[in-house]
Order: C-alpha cells, then structure tokens, then sequence
C-alpha cells in the first residue's frame, strides 16, 4: 500500500501515527515539492531519541532515493530544516503473517 507525506519546517510526521496501517514503512523516495526554493533544505530523522539528517535537498538535488525499512511502532519522527516542503514517499510491504 501506497504511503506519502508532505513536511515542511515546523512540521514533523511521527510513524506510529501509521501503526494501523502496517508494522513497517518502507522508504524509497524525498523530493522537494518546489525545486526552485531557495537554499538548501535538510529532512532529519530521529530515532531513539537521536537524530540524524538523511537528505539535504537543493536546487541541484532536488531528490534522493532510499531503501530503508522502518517500524512503526518505534517512534521514528522525520522534521525538515530550511524554507523547502519535502515529500516523503513509499510503501507499507505486504503482511506475511
């Protein structure tokens, strides 16, 4: 099943808000909604209390690709820095249960 989410600064999208809809989210692509904003936007993600950038998106990267696998359950929380609206695309896999 499809999963997408716009962010902007002084937004943040928290997964467990997606727990019913699956264990597991799978990321697969950021990209800016408006390549021409201006400077660089960075998306972060946090995890555990710790947080790390995973894409810092510009004009001239406007897109990164990813293959991660996070739970839901974990309180995986993703927050954008910079005047960019990003979007956050992928999938909840197939149940195998």
């Amino acid at each position: 099943m499809f999963w997408g989410q716009a962010i902007e600064q002084g937004t943040t999208v928290n997964l467990s808000a997606f727990s019913s809809k699956g264990d597991i989210v799978h990321l697969s692509h950021i990209n800016l909604q408006d390549i021409n904003s201006e400077g660089k936007t960075t998306v972060f993600i946090t995890s555990e209390g710790k947080k790390f950038p995973l894409a810092s998106l510009s004009k001239t990267m406007s897109q990164a690709d990813f293959d991660l696998y996070l739970q839901t359950q974990n309180n995986t929380v993703f927050s954008v820095q910079g005047k960019g609206k990003v979007n956050l695309l992928g999938y909840f896999p197939p149940s195998h249960k």
